[in-house]
């Protein structure tokens, strides 16, 4: 979250907080979850190489050849992630969930 607050793209597996947040190619990027029914030795590799054809095919040509567009992405992860994930909004929500319940 702090990454994305302080314009950096995220990148990552559907996982924690991102699945709330991000929407590949408009404010993240994510990687492909592997088969859960593959051996773990396999679900590594399947990832490891979801993760540079990302990079490779998406994240690198766009921030080279389309650097207007990469940075509308780190603008609008920027854009998006404060309202949602600052720290009041959790305290009062976590206050709200745990305490007037």
């Amino acid at each position: 979250m702090t990454a994305a607050m302080n314009a950096s793209a995220s990148l990552s597996i559907a996982d924690g907080w991102i699945p709330e947040f991000v929407r590949h190619g408009e404010n993240g990027f994510l990687i492909p979850h592997a088969d859960l029914n593959r051996h773990e030795s396999e679900k590594d590799d399947f990832e490891a190489d979801s993760l540079l054809t990302v990079l490779e095919n998406e994240i690198v040509p766009l921030y080279y050849d389309q650097p207007e567009k990469f940075l509308d992405v780190v603008k609008t992860g920027m854009r998006e992630v404060e309202p949602e994930f600052e720290s009041n909004r959790m305290a009062t929500e976590y206050y709200d969930l745990m305490y007037k319940a």
